[in-house]
C-alpha cells in the first residue's frame, strides 16, 4: 500500500507543479479541439482530477468503503487541490486563471465521488 501512497503524492505534486509551467498556450491542441462541444482542455482537467480521486482511494482506503468522515476529507482535499491548481495561476505571469478550468477541475473531483464510493479493492469478506 505504500506504493500507492507514493504514486498518489507524486501525482498530486505533478498536478500542482503543472500549474506553474508555461504549457497550454491559446494555440494549443487542447484549446482548439472539442469533444461533444467540450473543449479538450476542460476534459483533460476533469480526467486529471478523476485520476487523482482514484489514487486517493487506493492510497488511503484501499480495502474499505469510505466512512462519512473520510468522504468529507476526500471531498474537501479534492476541491482544495482543484482550486489551488487554478488560483496559483493568478500570480504566475504566463498562466491564466479561468472559472471554466476551475469548474472542470471540480467536476473531475465530483465525478470521482461515485466512482470511489462504488470502487472497492481487496477481497470481499463474503467472497469465496
Amino acid at each position: 500500500m505504500k506504493l500507492y501512497k507514493k504514486i498518489f503524492w507524486f501525482f498530486t505534486s505533478l498536478v500542482v507543479i503543472q500549474s506553474f509551467l508555461p504549457i497550454n498556450s491559446p494555440e494549443s491542441v487542447l484549446n482548439n479541439n472539442y469533444i461533444l462541444s467540450i473543449r479538450l482542455d476542460h476534459i483533460a482537467h476533469m480526467c486529471l482530477l478523476l485520476v487523482w480521486a482514484l489514487l486517493f482511494k487506493l492510497a488511503w482506503f484501499p480495502t474499505q468503503r469510505l466512512t462519512l468522515k473520510n468522504f468529507v476529507v476526500f471531498t474537501v482535499a479534492g476541491l482544495v487541490l482543484a482550486a489551488l491548481s487554478e488560483v496559483v495561476q493568478l500570480v504566475v505571469p504566463y498562466r491564466s486563471f479561468t472559472m471554466k478550468d476551475l469548474f472542470s477541475n471540480c467536476v473531475g473531483v465530483i465525478i470521482g465521488i461515485p466512482v470511489i464510493l462504488l470502487f472497492r479493492t481487496g477481497k470481499s469478506p463474503d467472497a469465496n
